[in-house]
């Protein structure tokens, strides 16, 4: 939750990563951020080939955040 001070430099070292990118998938799970996480994910998502964003604004009652997250992604 709220990581846009470090998801930019994160997807950027995956980004230059001497890896196939066709060889792994990214699957970013916003959970109720309240910042700009998405958008600075989002302007990554040309540079892999498979990148998913799921953003998660409310959670079920009784359910652990971190878990329900988890599951989502």
């Amino acid at each position: 939750q709220n990581e846009d001070d470090s998801i930019g430099r994160c997807l950027n070292k995956l980004a230059i990563q001497n890896y196939p990118k066709d060889e792994y998938e990214i699957i970013l799970v916003a959970d109720r951020c309240t910042d700009n996480t998405v958008q600075i994910a989002a302007q990554f998502q040309d540079r892999f080939h498979d990148f998913r964003i799921l953003e998660i604004t409310e959670v079920p009652p009784g359910v652990s955040p971190k878990k329900y997250a988890l599951n989502k992604g």
